[in-house]
C-alpha cells in the first residue's frame, strides 16, 4: 500500500502536466429518426472540454455540454398538422482523439467515442387537424436518458479549433422504441 500511493501521485502529476482545459460551442442540426414526419431542426451547444495527453498524437477528451435536441413534426395528412419536440440536456461525451501534425502549429483532429445525455427540461407541441394543439413535457413520450456514438473531424491551429461531428444514439429516443437521436454538430473552441 505504501508503494501504491507514491505511484498514484506520480501518475497524477505526469498526466496533469500534459492536460489542458478548453471551451467550445456551436450549432446542432438534429432529428429523431424513425418517421417521415420528423424533420431536422437547428439548435446549439456550449460547454467545457478537458484534454488528457496519452501519447504524442493520442488524447482522451471528456466534455461537459449543455445542448439541445429534438425534431420538427410535419403534416401527416391524417391526424397531425405539425409541431415540435425540444429537449435541453446535459451531455457527457468522452472521445479518443488522434491528432497528427499537418504543419508546425496545425493538427488534424480525428475523434471517436461515446456520449451519455440526460434531458433536463423541454417542451413538446402537437397541432392536430380536428383538435386544439397540445403542449406538455416531452418526457411523457420521449426518454430522458440517451447514449450513443460520437465521430468527429476537425482542425486545430495553435489554441483554436473547429470540428464537424456526428452523433447517433444507441438508446431509443421515444418510449415506443422505434427511433434514435441523430445530431450533426459544428463546433469552434479555444484551449487555455
Amino acid at each position: 500500500m505504501r508503494k501504491l500511493i507514491p505511484l498514484l501521485v506520480a501518475l497524477y502529476c505526469s498526466l496533469n502536466a500534459h492536460s489542458q482545459w478548453g471551451v467550445k460551442g456551436g450549432l446542432n442540426y438534429f432529428n429523431i429518426t424513425g418517421s417521415d414526419i420528423r424533420k431536422y431542426i437547428y439548435g446549439g451547444h456550449i460547454g467545457g472540454i478537458y484534454d488528457l495527453k496519452l501519447s504524442e498524437k493520442w488524447y482522451l477528451q471528456p466534455e461537459l455540454l449543455f445542448t439541445s435536441i429534438g425534431c420538427k413534426l410535419q403534416n401527416d395528412g391524417l391526424v397531425l398538422k405539425g409541431g415540435h419536440v425540444n429537449i435541453y440536456a446535459l451531455e457527457l461525451p468522452v472521445n479518443f482523439s488522434f491528432r497528427p501534425t499537418i504543419t508546425n502549429k496545425t493538427k488534424l483532429l480525428l475523434d471517436f467515442g461515446l456520449y451519455a445525455r440526460c434531458g433536463l427540461f423541454g417542451n413538446k407541441k402537437y397541432d392536430y387537424h380536428n383538435n386544439p394543439e397540445v403542449s406538455d413535457s416531452p418526457f411523457d413520450a420521449y426518454n430522458r436518458f440517451d447514449t450513443g456514438l460520437n465521430l468527429g473531424l476537425g482542425i486545430q491551429k495553435n489554441r483554436y479549433f473547429g470540428i464537424l461531428s456526428f452523433q447517433r444514439g444507441f438508446s431509443y429516443a421515444d418510449k415506443g422504441k422505434n427511433s434514435y437521436h441523430q445530431v450533426f454538430r459544428l463546433s469552434i473552441g479555444y484551449k487555455f
